[in-house]
């Protein structure tokens, strides 16, 4: 039975395309756009010259820290060695006139020493005789025990003995009621010094010189200044 209603017509179809693929080729040269070739190696080339920077940057300054520090230490030791150098140099130049004042001082010691103990030894004596004197005038019996020993000093004589001395100890000593030693006189001679003795026997004489009993005890302090200025 033909129906006889309106005519539906469908619309025509798009004809179908296939898609084809690029080829290895056409994506090459895509992707090798000049464009992007370029950003890719200026971001290449500013990446490698910030780290070169970078890299120059830390190096110097590391370079600098670790030389800074070389530098002081190296510095320091050279300063204290050309310190210590110029130092003990203005030192030894510094003592010099000190060391020739020095030698001049040892010198003028060595001449002035012997010449200061012989004044001493002047004094020493001087003040000796004054105190023999003083002892005679004060004391004229000290004058027998030098007597009796200028006595024992003799042979045994069997002859008569004569003992002189000098006048003013023969008054001093008659003052004081002594006027023979023993059995033997005491008489007088200017010809002796205060302190003197003189002996005369048959056979010989012997003299004891205050002068001389003086000399002998200078010696014996001359032996220890001597030793002192030595020690």
């Amino acid at each position: 039975m033909a129906h006889n209603g309106p005519k539906v017509t469908a619309p025509p179809a798009d004809p179908v395309r296939p898609y084809h693929f690029p080829t290895l080729a056409k994506a090459k040269a895509t992707s090798g756009s000049p464009d992007l070739q370029q950003a890719w190696q200026q971001g290449y080339d500013q990446g490698f010259e910030q780290g070169q920077q970078d890299g120059l940057r830390e190096g110097r300054e590391a370079g600098y820290s670790s030389g800074h520090q070389q530098g002081l230490d190296d510095g320091l030791k050279q300063g204290l060695k050309q310190g210590d150098q110029k130092g003990r140099a203005r030192f030894e130049q510094g003592m010099i006139p000190l060391t020739a004042i020095l030698e001049r001082l040892g010198q003028w010691e060595q001449t002035q020493l012997p010449m200061q103990r012989a004044l001493l030894l002047q004094l020493v004596s001087r003040v000796a005789q004054l105190v023999v004197q003083r002892e005679l005038r004060q004391r004229p019996d000290t004058l027998l025990p030098l007597i009796e020993q200028v006595l024992e000093s003799l042979p045994e004589q069997k002859g008569p003995l004569t003992i002189w001395l000098h006048p003013d100890d023969v008054a001093a000593l008659a003052e004081v009621g002594v006027t023979r030693c023993g059995e033997w006189p005491i008489r007088d001679d200017g010809g002796l010094q205060r302190g003197d003795c003189r002996i005369d026997t048959p056979d010989s004489t012997i003299e004891s010189l205050c002068a001389e009993r003086l000399q002998q005890a200078m010696d014996h302090v001359a032996l220890f200044l001597a030793e002192v200025a030595d020690a």
